[in-house]
C-alpha cells in the first residue's frame, strides 16, 4: 500500500505545500527544490554576501542530513513486523513539521532547516506510485516523465502510455493543488500552516496499514518472487507459441493452402462460428450471398463485421460505376506490410499471373511522416505491366518530342544557348560532348536506342 496512489495523493499535497510555506513564510528558502537553493546560494556567494549564502546552504545541507537519516531507518527497520520502515518516516515527518509550527519568524533559518530534512526523508522514502518512479517533492522530473508518455502516446495510441502519462500529469497537479493549499493557509495562519502537512500525513500512515503481507514477511516475498518469475516464464512462452501459430496460418493464406488452414484451425479448439469464417476464406471469388453468410456468422466478432460490411459497401459503390464485373471479393488476402489497416487489393490483367497493380488503406502510416491522416496507396509494378503489355501484343503510342544535342568541347556556350532556346518551346533537350574515337554513327545508333527523335550536331569550325 505504501506505492498506492491513494497513499502518494496525500504525501504529494504535503509536498507542494511544504515548498509554498518555506517560500511564503519562510524567508522566500525553497525546502525541495534544492536546485533553486543552490543557484541563489552560489550567487550571494559570489556577491560576497556570506550571511545570505549561508540562508541558502543550510536547507542544502539539511536535505542531504535527512537522505542519509532515511537510509538508515530502512536499513535498520526494514523488517519491522509492527510498523512498515515508510511509516517511521512519516511519524518523524510529523512530528518535525508539527514543531516547525511553533518556531517565530526569527527562526527561519532552523525552520527551513528542519522542513528540508523532513522533505529530504520523504523523497527518499517515496520513490514509486505503482510502479512509476516519481518525486514527491517536486515536478521537473514528473514533468519530463509525463510529456516523454504523451510522444510515446501520441505516436502508438498505447493504452499503457497514456496511463502513465495520466498517472504523472496526475502528480502534478496534486503538487500544484497542496502548493495552493499552502498559500491559502499561510495567509491566514502563518507558520502555523505547515500543520495542514501534518494532516495530510497522518492520513497516509493510516492508509499504509492497509498492505500486503508480503511487505512485512520476506519468506512470502521471496515465494512470491518465484512464483512471478514462473508466471511471466509461462506468459512468455505461450505468447511465443501464439507468435509462431499466427505466423503459420499467415504464411498458410499468403500460400493459398487453405487445406493446410483447414488442418490447423481444427487443432486450434475454435468454436464452430469462427472455424466456419476461417472456411471462407478458400474462395478465390467471394460470391454476395457468401458475403451475406460471413456476415451473419460475424455478429459476435466486432472488426470482422466491420470489415465484410466496408466490403459491402465498396460493392454498392462499384456497381453505381457499371464495373463490379471487373471486381471480385478474396476474404484471404494477406499482405506482408503490416501497415494496412483496412482494405488490401490487387489488380490483374491478361498475360501475367502476379499483380500489375498492388495497394490498400492504411490509416495510421503517414503519423510516423508528421501527419495524421487515413490515406489509401498502390503501387503499379512496371515489370509486370510490361510483360503484360508485351504478350497482349500491345504498342503503346509515344510523341517523341525529345532531341539530343552533341557539341564539341570549345561549342559547349553554343550548346547550352541551343539547348535553353528548345527547351523554351517544350522540347526535352539532352547534351553530350564528343569523345574522341566515337563517329556520328555511334551517337545516331545511342539515340535510336533511347528513343530520341533528333540529333544536332555542333561541331568545331
Amino acid at each position: 500500500m505504501s506505492e498506492s496512489m491513494l497513499t502518494a495523493a496525500f504525501i504529494i499535497l504535503s509536498g507542494g505545500l511544504q515548498d509554498a510555506y518555506t517560500y511564503l513564510c519562510r524567508g522566500k528558502v525553497f525546502a525541495n527544490a534544492q536546485t533553486g537553493n543552490i543557484v541563489l546560494c552560489s550567487a550571494y556567494l559570489f556577491d560576497g554576501q556570506w550571511r545570505h549564502s549561508a540562508r541558502y546552504l543550510i536547507p542544502v545541507l539539511s536535505f542531504l542530513l535527512g537522505i542519509f537519516a532515511a537510509e538508515c531507518i530502512h536499513r535498520h527497520f526494514k523488517y519491522t513486523e509492527k510498523v512498515h520502515w515508510r511509516q517511521m518516516i512519516i511519524l518523524a515527518e510529523i512530528a518535525l513539521l508539527f514543531a516547525v509550527g511553533f518556531l517565530p519568524q526569527e527562526q527561519n533559518l532552523l525552520a527551513n532547516a528542519i522542513v528540508s530534512f523532513a522533505c529530504a526523508m520523504q523523497v527518499q522514502a517515496f520513490r514509486k506510485v505503482n510502479g512509476y518512479a516519481f518525486a514527491s517533492t517536486m515536478c521537473i522530473g514528473d514533468l519530463r516523465s509525463g510529456v516523454e508518455a504523451l510522444c510515446i502516446w501520441c505516436r502508438t495510441h498505447e493504452p499503457r502510455a497514456m496511463d502513465r502519462m495520466l498517472r504523472y500529469f496526475g502528480i502534478i497537479l496534486l503538487f500544484a493543488i497542496g502548493a495552493g493549499i499552502g498559500s491559502r493557509s499561510t495567509a491566514l495562519l502563518g507558520g502555523r500552516a505547515i500543520w495542514f502537512c501534518c494532516g495530510f500525513l497522518l492520513v497516509s500512515f493510516a492508509l499504509m496499514f492497509i498492505r500486503e503481507e508480503l511487505e512485512e514477511n520476506p519468506v512470502i516475498e521471496k515465494d512470491l518472487t518465484a512464483i512471478r518469475q514462473e508466471t511471466r516464464e509461462i506468459d512468455h512462452a505461450l505468447r511465443q507459441e501464439l507468435q509462431e501459430q499466427q505466423q503459420e496460418l499467415r504464411e498458410l493464406l499468403a500460400n493459398k493452402n487453405y487445406f493446410g488452414v483447414e488442418e490447423m484451425v481444427e487443432g486450434m479448439h475454435l468454436n464452430d462460428t469462427l472455424k466456419k469464417l476461417f472456411s471462407l476464406l478458400g474462395s478465390f471469388e467471394t460470391q454476395v450471398e457468401e458475403l451475406a453468410e460471413a456476415k451473419s456468422l460475424a455478429s459476435d466478432y466486432p472488426n470482422i463485421l466491420s470489415a465484410i460490411t466496408d466490403l459491402e459497401k465498396l460493392g454498392s459503390f462499384l456497381r453505381l460505376y457499371g464495373i463490379e464485373k471487373y471486381v471480385s471479393f478474396e476474404l484471404g488476402i494477406i499482405s506482408n506490410y503490416h501497415y494496412y489497416t483496412g482494405i488490401i487489393f490487387a489488380g490483374y490483367t491478361f498475360g501475367t499471373g502476379e499483380p500489375v497493380v498492388k495497394g490498400g488503406r492504411y490509416d495510421r502510416l503517414l503519423t510516423y511522416f508528421g501527419r495524421k491522416a487515413p490515406a489509401i496507396g498502390f503501387a503499379i509494378v512496371v515489370d509486370q505491366l510490361l510483360s503484360a503489355l508485351s504478350r497482349q501484343k500491345i504498342t503503346l503510342p509515344s510523341e517523341e518530342k525529345n532531341q539530343m544535342i552533341v557539341y564539341a568541347e570549345n561549342k559547349i556556350a553554343e550548346a547550352v544557348e541551343k539547348a535553353k532556346e528548345l527547351r523554351a518551346q517544350g522540347i526535352s533537350v539532352s547534351l553530350i560532348q564528343m569523345q574522341e574515337g566515337r563517329s556520328k554513327d555511334d551517337y545516331l545508333s545511342y539515340a535510336m536506342k533511347d528513343h530520341v527523335s533528333k540529333v544536332e550536331f555542333i561541331e568545331e569550325a
